[in-house]
């Protein structure tokens, strides 16, 4: 196109001319020198924030959710059905604000997420009551650290107290007086202390006192108070003890007490009163809103059953023993009465049942195969008692009509791993077996637009799902168990699972752990340990056993009697199987070099494949007797070794982590308390479940506790808490994906979480060689190039949908601006230029922050594109539209600052590789590049067309609008202008519609569309196919006739008009310029 422009149009060329980049640096001496110990600690929270942590769930199956509350009534004193509080056993604290539909965590910020109470006061909706530690005393277990109160809805959270009470159950608020408030302290379950009964608080929360005790091993497993009358309580006290084999439930401290004076004073009921004889186990107790004088009780007891009064807990009456009024009383024993009708009442255990005649007669509500078993918390709706709630070990059900149908909540990722491991797949998988909810295999991320979703994770075995191994180079193919050493050979490809438990050949009896160690042979493929008594081991899939070991336990006979746990009622489950070995670590490079760590204290090592074993535990100086070893890491020649010891199960809270260098010989301790930092001050670590030290920099160990994720830059010398971005949730397993440098953490209570590469850390672990510089590119994550595909099942993510955000493979480039040298007066611009390996600047991008600091920005792997003709404005020295995608290879990224400011720049090299979907065709890229770069020539033209007709409108209307002192001119000059005006218009409809219209609203083919179908046709295909050419040559043709049309107009009209007006003598004269 040969345009003469005018002046007035070229100066547009000029405003937005882009020079070649230079490339400046500082021009000062840049010195190294260690950081200051706050310079330090500023980056360390800035990478631990930047670092990208995915949640990736799954929420197809939730997690033990153990407190739910609703609000009776709104701010506006009208029925609220929208406001719901559920609490997880170790998940925290959650909020839907429309009945369920969507559900936000709310609690994450405290250092405590187990949750066993919830309340709100009745006069004021938006204070909220937590008690923290369930109340139900599973194996699987989580304590807590006290009492907290929100006043605004949950958003900020204050510890009011209770610290050492370990397992709150229950919170009742006096609804006449919400400054009164009891709280039912269970305690801890796995030891003697006083800090258990009923306190109450009389000033809301400031003080509390004790007002209900028996002794050291009672604890309140249920507190109700009088719907009429809120001076009188029934407390359910209940002696109870666990041991890590055994446990009891009953004893002499368990009873049904009685208040009337709200707690000054207290009547213990009796069989006197009608209640059993004997010792009492657990007691669960409602109250029908409709008539107090009638109250239920389940009790535990030599003959167990249900039980009414009808004169306010006066008087009791046996009602019955029938099976469906409940079963296993430490596990649930929880009864519900309906507030309108009196007769009415539920029980929620393994399943949830119902009685219509006052507990007489009992059907089943929920089922096994309707809702999932094993029933925590349950909730009627006080305005509405169709409404009903239940809180489950599967997660949240929520029935609107009384329970003949629910809907499971499938959003809230509350799932307690035990354990979770990866494989080296791209996309890599992501395996673990959770909590009563199975094993399972789900993706850490896709090449698929849009979240990931839960019909993405595959369940292999049902269950309490446990360890979950893929079998190396062999997709699809793994193990899996469930509890008792139940191990099988799962095959998704072909459907299958094979148990392949291991026997004993001579046929003695064999003691599983309830979770079992189990670990795939790095030397071959096809075998795998598996620990009972013994260690066993499969050359072959676990099709043939054999044992490599003696008895690698204490074989302490005393703590083998697992067939008679439970106290008054027996429950021998294989929860409390002891004496037996959980955690096996293998040498990866020196072949039979093996750990093994048992339930009762015991570490042992083996350097010739199991003939020879050597119990190296008893060199651990500090290490509790019959301590459970749950987690070894073994490095890859065996000689050095990170063995976790927890001792909660002996109500010993303290953090144990010992380290050996040289195979077991001589231990040391990495979590003494003056090791443990958050903020700079002591903070608690809780126990230790999980260790991995990084495979890249053996200064850089994760520790997973039941406090949250932790990580030290100095090989345990020091901790730091992760509480960046990620919650305090039991962290229960950790791996390292080695392409991709993910830290991916399995939670007991919070899911899977993915942390996209976790290489910025490294910088920390060696902190002298950071340099005082303005601005330095900390890191550079590599890029993949990937085809991405429509997501899969339903396209709209609603609100009742979880999708887990998937994983960014852009470049992502960190960078920290150092604020003492840079001082802005408003933003840091900056700009970002890609060069390829010719040094050719295939990319320049322009940026800004609005402080100093660590930032990260991403570049999409893409080439400068160019601008398409559009209404809109172009800034100058803009960032030009994305182009084509690079191709794999290295690529330099310098940042420059812009302006006149302090000159400098840094650069680094940064990786683009193929994701290997398929193979790269270079020559097949090299001939797209050709065809854009003729593709481009056509879009400039049109261009740049359409912003001299964008010019030339704008300033015939600014002629329209001067003054001139000839009339006669003026008018002349006003009816020139119209028709070039007109024809102008003309002239740009046939690029694309008027601004404002939208596309629907006119079917004409016009320029941009031609453009557009031959850009996508070029850049959305692996090659360039002969109808991405015919359409290339399309568009040549059509932005080449355009262009002219326009040169044609612009020269033989708009121009000429414009030098007539240039050519009036002088005593003519206006009275503005003709340039805005």
């Amino acid at each position: 196109m040969k345009v003469k422009y005018f002046p007035l149009y070229i100066s547009l060329l000029g405003l937005i001319s882009v020079s070649k980049a230079q490339n400046r640096r500082i021009n000062r001496e840049i010195s190294v020198e260690t950081l200051s110990n706050s310079e330090w600690k500023f980056k360390k929270d800035a990478i631990l924030t930047h670092v990208t942590k995915r949640n990736i769930g799954p929420a197809a199956t939730s997690g033990r959710i153990t407190a739910i509350a609703v609000p009776h009534k709104n701010l506006y004193n009208k029925p609220d059905r929208n406001t719901v509080y559920i609490g997880a056993a170790s998940g925290g604290i959650w909020k839907s604000e429309n009945g369920g539909l969507s559900w936000k965590p709310i609690f994450d910020k405290m250092d405590v997420q187990s949750i066993g109470a919830l309340a709100i006061n009745p006069q004021n909706p938006d204070e909220i009551w937590a008690g923290t530690g369930e109340g139900n005393p599973r194996n699987s277990h989580n304590s807590g650290k006290g009492i907290y109160r929100s006043l605004d809805g949950g958003k900020t959270w204050k510890c009011m107290g209770l610290e050492a009470t370990r397992n709150i159950h229950r919170i009742v608020i006096n609804p006449n007086n919400p400054k009164q408030l009891f709280v039912a302290a269970f305690g801890s379950i796995w030891g003697s202390h006083p800090e258990r009964g009923v306190y109450r608080s009389n000033d809301g929360g400031e003080n509390w006192e004790r007002v209900l005790f028996n002794n050291n091993s009672t604890g309140c497993a249920e507190l109700i108070m009088d719907p009429q009358n809120p001076q009188k309580l029934y407390a359910a006290l209940y002696d109870f003890e666990r041991k890590p084999w055994t446990f009891r439930s009953g004893g002499s401290g368990s009873g049904l007490h009685v208040t009337y004076d709200g707690g000054n004073t207290w009547k213990r009921l009796s069989s006197d009163n009608g209640l059993p004889k004997g010792e009492l186990g657990r007691i669960g107790l409602a109250i029908p809103k409709s008539n107090t004088k009638r109250v239920y009780a389940i009790i535990e007891a030599n003959k167990s059953g249900f039980y009414r009064s009808n004169d306010g807990g006066e008087h009791w009456q046996f009602v019955t023993d029938h099976e469906n009024a409940g079963n296993r009383p430490f596990y649930y024993h929880e009864i519900y009465a309906h507030p309108e009708i009196e007769d009415r009442v539920y029980s929620i255990w393994s399943q949830v049942s119902y009685s219509r005649d006052a507990g007489e007669h009992w059907d089943i509500l929920a089922n096994w195969g309707t809702i999932h078993p094993d029933h925590q918390a349950f909730l009627i709706h006080p305005e509405d008692p169709d409404y009903i709630i239940n809180g489950n070990d599967g997660g949240i059900a929520i029935s609107y009509d009384g329970g003949k149908t629910w809907r499971f909540a499938e959003n809230i990722p509350v799932g307690q791993f035990y354990h979770i491991d990866v494989d080296n797949q791209v996309p890599y998988n992501v395996y673990g077996g959770l909590q009563d909810n199975g094993s399972w295999i789900g993706p850490a991320f896709h090449w698929k637009n849009g979240p990931i979703k839960n019909h993405e994770w595959q369940e292999v075995l049902f269950g309490d799902g446990f360890d979950v191994a893929p079998i190396p180079n062999k997709p699809g193919e793994g193990y899996a168990m469930w509890q008792g050493g139940n191990v099988y050979h799962y095959n998704v490809n072909t459907h299958q699972n094979e148990p392949i438990k291991p026997q004993h050949p001579e046929g003695k009896h064999l003691r599983f752990n309830w979770n079992a160690g189990m670990s795939v042979d790095p030397h071959n493929p096809n075998g795998l340990y598996f620990g009972s008594q013994y260690l066993h081991y499969s050359t072959d899939n676990g099709k043939s056993w054999k044992i490599i070991s003696p008895d690698l336990t204490t074989n302490d006979s005393s703590k083998l009697h697992q067939a008679k746990s439970g106290g008054l009622t027996v429950d021998a489950t294989g929860a409390e199987n002891y004496c037996s070995i959980i955690s096996i670590g293998v040498a990866g490079k020196v072949k039979d070099i093996i750990w093994i760590g048992t339930d009762d204290g015991n570490i042992q090592r083996t350097t010739n494949g199991g003939k020879d074993w050597e119990l190296v535990s008893k060199n651990i100086k500090g290490l509790p007797a019959n301590a459970w070893i749950p987690y070894l890491w073994v490095s890859a020649d065996g000689s050095e070794c990170w063995a976790v010891a927890n001792n909660y199960r002996q109500n010993d809270w303290k953090s144990y982590l010992f380290v050996s260098t040289d195979g077991g010989k001589n231990w040391k301790n990495t979590t003494e308390n003056d090791n443990i930092q958050f903020e700079g001050i002591h903070q608690e670590m809780g126990y230790v479940r999980c260790v991995l030290p990084s495979p890249n920099d053996k200064n850089l160990v994760f520790l997973g506790s039941d406090r949250g994720l932790w990580v030290s830059f100095n090989r345990g010398q020091k901790w730091h808490k992760w509480t960046q971005g990620f919650p305090s949730v039991p962290v229960s397993d950790l791996k390292i994906n080695n392409q991709f440098q993910d830290l991916i953490v399995g939670t007991f209570g919070r899911g899977v979480w993915v942390f996209d590469d976790i290489r910025p850390l490294y910088k920390l672990c060696h902190p002298i060689s950071d340099f005082k510089i303005p601005l330095e590119i900390e890191h550079t994550s590599k890029g993949y190039l990937a085809n991405f595909m429509s997501n899969s099942g339903q396209h709209y993510q609603t609100a009742d949908l979880f999708g887990a955000p998937n994983k960014n493979t852009d470049v992502r480039i960190h960078m920290f601006i150092d604020s003492h040298l840079i001082s802005p007066k408003n933003k840091i611009k900056l700009v970002g230029e890609i060069y390829d390996s010719n040094n050719q600047r295939i990319r320049k991008h322009h940026f800004a922050f609005d402080t100093a600091g660590y930032h990260v920005v991403n570049w999409r792997m893409i080439r400068d594109g160019v601008r398409f003709p559009s209404h809109g404005n172009t800034q100058k020295d803009s960032t030009l539209p994305a182009g084509m995608k690079v191709a794999p290879g290295t690529y330099k990224i310098v940042i420059r600052n812009e302006g006149d400011t302090l000159k400098f720049n840094t650069m680094v090299a940064c990786d683009v590789v193929n994701s290997n979907q398929t193979e790269w065709d270079n020559n097949a890229y090299q001939e797209k590049l050709k065809y854009d770069s003729i593709l481009n020539v056509s879009i400039s033209k049109a261009y740049w067309a359409f912003e001299s007709l964008k010019t030339a409108q704008e300033n015939l209307k600014t002629i329209q609008n001067l003054h001139f002192n000839t009339d006669g001119i003026k008018k002349e000059t006003l009816e020139e202008a119209k028709p070039l005006l007109k024809e102008i218009e003309a002239l740009k409809l046939q690029f694309m519609l008027p601004e404002g219209y939208r596309y629907y609203e006119e079917s004409t083919v016009r320029l941009n569309d031609v453009l557009h179908d031959a850009h996508g046709l070029l850049h959305q295909t692996s090659t360039v196919t002969e109808n991405g050419k015919v359409a290339i040559l399309n568009a040549q043709r059509a932005s080449s006739k355009l262009c002219d049309e326009i040169d044609l107009f612009m020269n033989k009209k708009c121009n000429p008009f414009i030098e007539k007006l240039a050519s009036y003598p002088s005593e003519i004269r206006w009275v503005k310029p003709i340039n805005k």
